[in-house]
C-alpha cells in the first residue's frame, strides 16, 4: 500500500512510504518524476520528511536523519540519531512525529507522555 505520497520542492522527485502490514514490512521510496523511477530508499521505516539533502526517518522508535543525494536518488553515509522514544504505530511503522520547514519537531513519546515541541538547531 503507497501511503502519503509528496513532491518535493525540487519539482523533480517525489517520496512516498509503502507499509505492508506491520512496521518492519515499512519502505521509504523516492521517484524521479521525468522517468517515473522509484527507488527503496530505507527498508523497515516510516514517517519520512524531507529537507534539502536530508531524509528524516523512523525505526524502531527512534527518530534518524541521512544525507540525500538528489541527482542519484540514493542516501549516502550512516544515518544519525535524532531522537529516541517516540510512539510508532506496530502496524505501519508510522511514528508520531511532524517535522516545521523551520526545524521545529512535535512527536508523542512512546510511554504515552504529552506531545513535546522541541526546537531542533540545524547548524549543530
Amino acid at each position: 500500500m503507497i501511503l502519503w505520497p509528496e513532491i518535493l520542492p525540487d519539482g523533480r522527485n517525489a517520496s512516498s512510504l509503502s507499509s505492508g502490514g506491520h512496521a518492519e514490512a515499512a519502505r521509504i521510496r523516492r521517484a524521479l518524476l521525468e522517468t517515473g523511477e522509484w527507488r527503496v530508499l530505507v527498508e523497515g521505516a516510516a514517517t519520512r520528511a524531507m529537507r534539502e539533502r536530508a531524509l528524516i526517518y523512523a525505526r524502531a522508535g527512534a527518530l534518524l536523519a541521512a544525507s540525500f543525494d538528489p541527482a542519484r536518488l540514493s542516501l549516502s553515509g550512516k544515518p544519525a540519531p535524532v531522537l529516541d522514544g517516540v510512539l510508532v504505530d506496530p502496524s505501519s511503522g508510522c511514528s508520531a512525529d511532524a517535522l516545521s520547514g523551520s526545524g521545529i519537531l512535535v512527536y508523542r513519546r512512546a510511554n504515552g507522555g504529552r506531545p513535546r515541541a522541541p526546537v531542533v538547531d540545524r547548524r549543530e
